[in-house]
């Protein structure tokens, strides 16, 4: 029976030895798997804070994870479209400038669809400035592109209007 009892416990000992290398392996797949995905996002995370737009996070998983990394990548893609428009925008409406208005004009021309382009000068605005004043000028130039927002609505892609200012009174609408 000692024979016995001892194979008993020699088994015993093999199925878990056996199992504790099968959660091992486990272990290891799941921090493969799971954390090394996290730890790719968190990094891009610390690249997007110092500024660093441009890079991307590649996870081949086929699940919540990879989507994850999906929607991770077209932020990044959102968050430069924006810091373009920031940095292109005109100070004083916030409106497209001269570089997206260009951009903006020949995308729609390159797709073929058919184009109208209004542009709005501010007739005898010079006048107007010397007389009220540049602050009672920059009053107006607001003004205006605040009417263009009513009337245009705001630039988004599945708006069919785009309006620009391209300095001082000129104002541009694309449709």
């Amino acid at each position: 029976t000692s024979t016995r009892q001892l194979a008993c416990v020699v088994s015993i000992a093999l199925s878990a030895l056996v199992l504790g290398l099968i959660g091992a392996l486990a272990v290891k797949w799941l921090a493969k798997t799971i954390t090394e995905p996290v730890r790719q996002l968190a990094s891009q995370t610390e690249c997007i804070a110092r500024g660093q737009l441009d890079k991307r996070v590649e996870i081949r998983s086929g699940d919540e994870l990879e989507q994850l990394a999906n929607d991770f990548n077209k932020m990044c893609d959102a968050l430069i479209e924006m810091q373009f428009r920031d940095q292109n925008a005109n100070p004083l409406t916030k409106l497209p400038g001269n570089l997206m208005i260009e951009s903006e004009t020949n995308r729609r021309l390159r797709s073929g669809e058919d184009v109208a382009v209004l542009f709005l000068d501010l007739d005898h605005f010079k006048a107007f400035n010397d007389k009220y004043g540049f602050e009672q000028g920059d009053r107006v130039i607001k003004l205006t592109a605040d009417v263009l927002r009513s009337i245009c609505g705001e630039n988004a892609p599945t708006n069919p209007r785009f309006m620009g200012h391209i300095g001082g009174d000129d104002f541009i609408v694309v449709s």
